[in-house]
């Protein structure tokens, strides 16, 4: 019977560890969806909260008590502080790791991406440093895969390079800049809470006229009467696309560009 109840005990302890990994597992919080999605692409084992809802409006987010139980209990928070800058209890985290603290959403350039991709995966490797293999291994394909989406948007965005776009929300300003494509007017600006008004709708209409073939940005999560109004009152038939900056909580960040890719150029 004692030896019985010896050899339980190992059993026992095993079945505790596989029903209850979490205990033992690292967490990773994120502010924003992509931020989790270039953390898949280095470590699909890694273990991310998204702060964010799938619903919310990140410019006018609220940590709600379950976010702010989250963020206590990770090992680590990924954050980009030029979008996330003005949500409260983010401080109460022990160890940030701030991607880009001088730019808005720089998520959608691949070169800022690629430039920050080592320090996330050193972050990563501190907190699963069983993975370490793995991980640079995986950075490397991620470093090339940025490159391979890079000249792939550069593309879709070259016949805009003269007539430029017009964007609702600079979202994907980052990417413009980088492709060479002039942003005409953003009826939004980065600073949260500053609206646009009669004088810049005036400015698009202006715009269109002297560059008609110029692309409109609609962005998914924004209210996008602004460009509604636009396309009202423009004289000119317009080319339209709807993108999505943020994504699902799920994706990888190079599966988020490519469905946008997919939107600019179906």
């Amino acid at each position: 019977m004692l030896a019985a109840g010896k050899l339980m005990l190992p059993i026992l302890a095993v079945l505790t560890m596989l029903l209850i990994p979490s205990l033992s597992r690292a967490e990773v919080a994120v502010t924003l969806p992509p931020l989790g999605g270039l953390i898949r692409m280095l470590d699909p084992q890694a273990v991310i909260t998204v702060l964010l809802p799938s619903t919310a409006d990140p410019h006018h987010f609220q940590m709600s008590p379950k976010a702010t139980e989250s963020l206590r209990k990770a090992t680590l928070l990924v954050r980009a502080s030029r979008d996330d800058g003005g949500w409260s209890g983010l401080e109460t985290a022990g160890n940030i790791l701030d991607l880009w603290p001088r730019t808005s959403h720089a998520w959608t350039s691949p070169a800022l991406v690629r430039a920050s991709l080592p320090r996330l995966a050193a972050a990563l490797e501190k907190i699963y440093p069983s993975h370490s293999v793995s991980i640079r291994a995986r950075l490397n394909q991620a470093i090339a895969e940025t490159k391979r989406i890079q000249a792939a948007w550069i593309a879709a965005l070259a016949p805009y390079r003269k007539d430029g776009v017009i964007m609702q929300h600079p979202s994907w300003q980052p990417m413009c800049e980088q492709a060479g494509v002039p942003v005409r007017v953003v009826l939004e600006t980065d600073r949260h809470g500053q609206e646009f008004g009669p004088r810049d709708l005036d400015r698009a209409l202006q715009v269109i006229d002297a560059h008609p073939a110029v692309l409109l940005i609609f962005e998914q999560r924004h209210d996008n009467r602004g460009l509604d109004w636009i396309v009202a009152h423009s004289r000119h038939p317009l080319r339209r696309v709807m993108l999505d900056a943020l994504g699902t909580d799920t994706m990888r960040w190079d599966q988020l560009m490519q469905e946008n890719l997919k939107r600019l150029h179906p």
